[in-house]
């Protein structure tokens, strides 16, 4: 995961991460459905990085993934 990586470039060390998927779907005019919108929530346990660092590790993770 790129949030992994990110936080530990960023000087964290991981515990756990938990993401979770809210996924919407909506009709195709092609037929069928498609999706819409895809929403992530990442709760994580973090080591070496306050609340602020693992937003601007999400952040910086949701741009270069």
């Amino acid at each position: 995961m790129q949030l992994s990586g990110v936080i530990g470039k960023a000087g964290g060390s991981v515990k756990s991460l938990v993401a979770d998927a809210e996924v919407s779907l909506g009709p195709d005019p092609a037929g069928g459905l498609r999706l819409t919108g895809i929403a992530l929530t990442v709760r994580g346990q973090v080591d070496g990085l306050d609340a602020d660092g693992f937003a601007a590790a999400a952040q910086t993770a949701k741009e270069t993934c």
